[in-house]
């Protein structure tokens, strides 16, 4: 799996070129074997790219999602948080309510401390003493500086070949449609996305958090 300093998620033509246009008047280029200072819509518009990729050498790139780690993946409103200086973390509804009510008591930090049990349930893939748990200190202790917003859903398409067999809907390396055993490889995307690619075979499955 190649590894890169930055992956963004990116779902509409908007999207695409508003990161390009933020790396390349940084002066970043495509990888040698693209043209510079061009956005390339044809990745996105034909091929289906839906990640762009920036290596260490500041080389841009583009990705179907194949070869590279989704969890590092940055959304689009994440990435323009960044770029604004403000720390952004996107979580699920019931962080959000938990991040809340702490951040409402009398004492949040003493909340977190009271509640440390349903804290390491919400927040279970969090290591301890990560830049999140300092930037949620800051956060609960006023710093509006670090944001934390709803993650927007996500889904993908199930569906069974002729024995019965679960399958999903992806895309291969030239973002042909074709489809995978191995959930963790199915194409995710919001609903009005997924719907683009749906038909009478393919069932819409929100995608667990």
């Amino acid at each position: 799996m190649t590894e890169y300093d930055e992956i963004i998620h990116v779902e509409t033509l908007e999207e695409y070129l508003a990161v390009l246009d933020k790396w390349l008047d940084k002066g970043y280029d495509w990888s040698t074997t693209l043209r510079s200072q061009d956005h390339h819509e044809e990745y996105l518009n034909r091929s289906g790219a839906r990640y762009l990729t920036l290596d260490a050498n500041r080389k841009i790139g583009y990705s179907f999602g194949l070869a590279i780690d989704k969890i590092k993946a940055m959304s689009f409103k994440e990435f323009m948080a960044k770029e604004l200086g403000k720390a952004t973390y996107e979580v699920s509804e019931e962080q959000m309510k938990f991040i809340k009510e702490a951040k409402d008591s009398e004492y949040p930090v003493t909340y977190l401390m009271c509640y440390d049990n349903a804290y390491k349930a919400q927040f279970s893939d969090v290591e301890y003493g990560t830049t999140f748990e300092q930037d949620l200190l800051r956060y609960l202790g006023g710093d509006d500086s670090v944001v934390f917003q709803l993650k927007d859903p996500l889904f993908m398409l199930k569906g069974k070949d002729t024995d019965g067999d679960i399958m999903y809907f992806t895309v291969d390396g030239v973002g042909a449609p074709t489809y995978t055993y191995d959930k963790p490889d199915a194409l995710t995307a919001s609903r009005e996305e997924i719907t683009r690619w749906d038909s009478p075979f393919w069932e819409i499955e929100p995608v667990e958090a």
